[in-house]
């Protein structure tokens, strides 16, 4: 499927996320089928099995779900993986993320791989697989790239048919871009547009660690399960990063990112938080952007008012901020009516990660809670500044 109709693949896409759930039918069959190829002695997987639920927290390793229960990651880098990349993958057709870098790998990549018309990150590296990436995939693609000082770098691919139609709008959110400097920004290195041949990459710094949707929904035990520590480092940090861009500063203006999300947070080396796509959609087309917000509101990141509104201001990303915190703090993904209504009542043995085994400190962790809910407030107005929630991390801290 080309890229020309961006709007109405996304628009079909959500409809498809819609179905019943994965358990059971077709994408637990392609799984399997996944797993054969992948890991056809069965040394890395055992926890795929056919009678599992693919959905539930624990069971197959690697793999997470939407808020409709079908199949939206796949995270298996560095697992020792000696198969093949099997077609069936494009049976799950919510798939934005597969991640197989890393690995021992054989064998062609799959010329099916360009029907997943949702997938954004796309990681095939340090693997030995033969072909080329379909150029029909989606409208917008992550790719991991080296370039020739031997640097890793994340190279995102854009069809220009996504991007602004006007040049003087485009060129002046391409400054826009290349002026955001901040450690807990992804670094952009540069970019490449041709309009003639439709191709549009920007080139960022790799974030080795992969997205932080990863560390949310595993199995106990598991090495992707962040200790206390850690999750308060990356509060932190992306509160710092969102602060950074709302800042009018002489190098920048001020910046709605209007799309943060687990996913938009990725992590280096040393787990620390690099927020991702900041200003990027001051560089595409309406419809586009239209449909990327669909589906930031169908996982919860959407404030209230934008339904009313149709605008965006700091504190709609306040509002996703507060909805990542809670993320972080249950390690859960998706937030039920309970684990909120625990977390207003700061009842945190309701609401916590119970792999954390308690070791949290409760003072910070209700301090966490009720900075959440503060920025989670019906009403905008009610909501703090990102310069309060620094202030009040940083006392947290003390």
């Amino acid at each position: 499927m080309g890229v020309v109709n961006c709007a109405s693949c996304i628009f079909l896409l959500v409809a498809l996320c819609g179905l019943p759930a994965a358990y059971g039918n077709a994408e637990l069959r392609a799984l399997m089928e996944i797993k054969l190829s992948l890991d056809p002695h069965n040394n890395h997987l055992s926890s795929w099995t056919d009678g599992g639920d693919p959905c539930s927290s624990g069971t197959f390793e690697g793999v997470a779900c939407n808020e409709h229960r079908k199949v939206s990651n796949i995270s298996l880098q560095g697992k020792g993986l000696d198969g093949k990349v099997s077609p069936a993958v494009a049976e799950l057709k919510c798939l934005s993320g597969l991640y197989l870098h890393y690995n021992s790998l054989t064998g062609e990549i799959p010329k099916e791989i360009a029907n997943l018309t949702e997938l954004t990150d796309l990681y095939l590296d340090v693997n030995n697989l033969t072909g080329t990436i379909p150029p029909e995939i989606g409208g917008m693609t992550s790719l991991q790239g080296i370039l020739k000082d031997g640097s890793v770098v994340a190279v995102k691919s854009i069809n220009v048919t996504c991007c602004k139609s006007e040049e003087a709008e485009f060129v002046k959110g391409l400054n826009l871009l290349t002026s955001l400097r901040h450690e807990n920004l992804v670094k952009l290195r540069g970019f490449c547009y041709s309009k003639e041949r439709g191709e549009f990459f920007l080139i960022y710094d790799f974030a080795p660690n992969g997205n932080l949707s990863q560390y949310l929904d595993v199995k106990d035990g598991s090495s992707h399960v962040l200790d206390w520590t850690t999750r308060v480092t990356i509060i932190n940090g992306i509160a710092k990063g969102i602060l950074y861009l709302h800042r009018n500063e002489p190098s920048k203006p001020s910046i709605v990112h209007q799309n943060i999300s687990i996913k938009k947070v990725l992590m280096d080396e040393n787990l620390e938080p690099l927020i991702s796509d900041s200003g990027l959609l001051k560089l595409l087309a309406d419809d586009v952007v239209f449909s990327a917000l669909k589906f930031s509101a169908a996982l919860g990141y959407m404030a209230p008012e934008y339904i009313t509104t149709g605008r965006f201001t700091e504190k709609s990303d306040v509002y996703a901020f507060g909805v990542i915190i809670l993320q972080i703090l249950s390690g859960r993904s998706i937030l039920s009516h309970l684990m909120r209504l625990a977390a207003e009542s700061c009842r945190l043995e309701d609401f916590i990660d119970p792999y954390l085994r308690g070791k949290f400190f409760d003072s910070e962790a209700a301090k966490l809670t009720e900075i959440a809910s503060a920025c989670t407030r019906e009403l905008p107005d009610l909501r703090p500044t990102m310069e309060a929630v620094v202030e009040e991390l940083k006392a947290c801290d003390s």
